[in-house]
């Protein structure tokens, strides 16, 4: 099995038939992919690791390296780019969500097709969910694909987000999510007639809706040597005010304590929304986990942490709040990893643990250090200047039309077509005057202009899609941020905060105690895992395995 984690985790897990032939392959692969996880937790607060991620340090076989090969990282894109082995330019989902060429907003994994329809709910206005957004197939497609009889192969993909667990499940995979909305776990008529019955017991028993509060307490004391970093308790850039850990939470947020983060799936105020917030969150899907290993032994699942995400936003990455869920979450990997060892056998279990993104820290932040070029651009206010700007010069009301993670999209319904590229040109122009903004491309430009493998401009190429992208492509200074969000922090740049993510793997008495310095990608995992298991990689998949394994 294999199974992903992390910020939000999600986990993938396969589990494959041994051959005598072949005794070094692992029954069960657990792939962890935590949601906006850098690197530079890692060499942070590894001397505070006592669990999960300590063995991943000392034990593992580590890709000091390891990158996600696009400009403007994101959830849908970095899962997907794990899942199928290539570029965005080749899997199609080029952000969260974006416009298609008649200007309707698509977001990645909804569906409108009563085929498609979210279990369990009861409004038809509710979208469906699937992966038919994704242009190529996965691994967890390869996988199943690759069953023999009586030998089959099965995926689950276990997550707190959709769009995490669908990526990472593809077509033929059965992602499995929580609904914040509905309080539990659910999926899809794309992927079963009705909630596998492990899945129905599991909610029944993880039922918080009776609950007024959550406790959430420090993994160490306060002032332990844990916490001595700087910035750890200003908040005066973050999205709360308030601290979350070290005590006993209202289950239930007030009116403003959330606004819509990242157009994440869960990120809407509820009665789940500081559930979702807290370590207790990701032992849910762990558990969910354990009880989809004690049912499907011999299937793939998948598996998704995603609270280290939301806080991530809310408080920034040198938060007490992003700390203490890592030492919480290391402990919860340790336990978890010694089940899968129990289960499988410890030299037949391989995990991998990755993730999607990294996360730039808080500009304003940044700022207060020194640093004084970085600063926040807010898109609503700043579009109505761009929007001005050419009503002024040109009389067209509403030019620009949308904005997501660092592209706009102009309105094609307002602007003449003889007149299109000359209104490009002017907000390129226009859009290069401002602070902020170190390169802006057209569309059509970023899709011909040559760029070499190590060029920076080269993630954005790759992240290009030309019935998918913006009209317009922005690459930002370092530390600085084109959001949506006045507070908080973000990861929508090429620089290594956000790109260096972790990757280790291990396998005990097999695939350990390693560490390679030499830069590698994010998509070679797919294709060293199809090796790893002896399956044929993702059919579009254009790296290389990695390199030692």
């Amino acid at each position: 099995m294999m199974f992903r984690a992390l910020n939000f985790l999600t986990i993938l897990c396969l589990a494959i038939p041994l051959h005598a032939k072949a005794p070094q392959k692992p029954s069960l692969v657990v792939v962890m992919v935590i949601d906006q996880c850098a690197h530079h937790y890692f060499n942070k607060l590894c001397p505070h690791f006592t669990s999960g991620f300590k063995t991943f340090c000392q034990r593992g076989h580590c890709y000091e390296n390891a990158h996600h090969p696009h400009g403007s990282p994101s959830t849908a894109p970095g899962h997907t780019t794990l899942s199928t082995g290539t570029i965005v330019y080749d899997h199609g989902i080029i952000l969260n969500g974006w416009l298609d060429q008649n200007g309707k907003k698509i977001t990645f994994s909804e569906d409108p097709s009563p085929d498609t329809a979210v279990l369990d709910h009861a409004s038809d206005q509710v979208p469906g969910r699937s992966s038919q957004q994704i242009k190529i197939d996965t691994l967890s497609d390869s996988l199943i694909e690759s069953s023999k009889t009586p030998q089959t192969n099965a995926v689950y993909s276990i997550s707190l987000k959709a769009r995490s667990a669908i990526a990472m499940a593809g077509r033929n995979g059965k992602p499995i999510w929580f609904d914040s909305s509905l309080g539990r776990f659910t999926s899809s008529k794309a992927y079963f007639p009705a909630l596998p019955s492990w899945v129905e017991s599991f909610n029944k028993k993880y039922d918080f809706s009776k609950e007024k509060v959550v406790k959430w307490q420090l993994r160490y004391p306060r002032n332990h040597a844990a916490y001595n970093f700087f910035l750890i308790d200003d908040r005066s850039h973050a999205s709360r005010d308030s601290e979350m850990s070290d005590g006993i939470l209202p289950i239930k947020a007030k009116n403003g304590d959330y606004d819509d983060n990242d157009d994440d799936d869960f990120e809407n105020e509820n009665d789940a929304s500081v559930f979702l917030r807290t370590p207790r969150a990701n032992k849910m899907v762990l558990d969910l986990a354990r009880s989809c290993l004690n049912h499907h032994f011999t299937q793939h699942t998948n598996g998704t942490f995603s609270s280290l995400d939301m806080l991530g936003h809310e408080y920034g990455p040198h938060s007490r709040e992003i700390i203490d869920m890592m030492y919480h979450l290391d402990q919860q990997l340790g336990d978890f990893m010694q089940f899968c060892q129990k289960k499988a056998g410890a030299k037949k279990t391989l995990f991998v643990l990755t993730a999607d993104h990294g996360v730039a820290p808080i500009p304003e932040l940044v700022h207060k250090q020194g640093f004084d070029l970085a600063r926040r651009t807010v898109v609503k206010p700043f579009m109505k200047t761009m929007n001005v700007h050419i009503e002024e010069k040109y009389g067209l009301k509403k030019a620009v039309a949308y904005f997501k993670a660092n592209q706009f999209y102009l309105n094609n319904h307002t602007i003449p077509a003889e007149q299109r590229t000359t209104i490009l040109r002017d907000l390129q122009s226009f859009l290069m005057q401002q602070p902020g903004f170190k390169k802006v491309w057209t569309k059509e430009e970023l899709l011909t202009t040559h760029y070499g493998r190590h060029e920076i401009e080269h993630l954005f190429k790759n992240q290009c899609h030309p019935a998918r992208s913006g009209d317009l492509i922005c690459m930002p200074h370092p530390y600085c941020a084109i959001t949506k969000h006045q507070t908080g922090a973000a990861h929508r740049s090429p620089y290594d905060y956000d790109t260096h993510v972790p990757l280790i793997l291990y396998q005990a008495g097999n695939i350990e105690k390693k560490q390679i310095y030499r830069k590698v990608w994010t998509p070679q995992l797919a294709p060293t895992l199809a090796n790893i298991i002896d399956i044929p990689p993702p059919s579009a998949a254009r790296y290389q395995a990695l390199p030692g394994v």
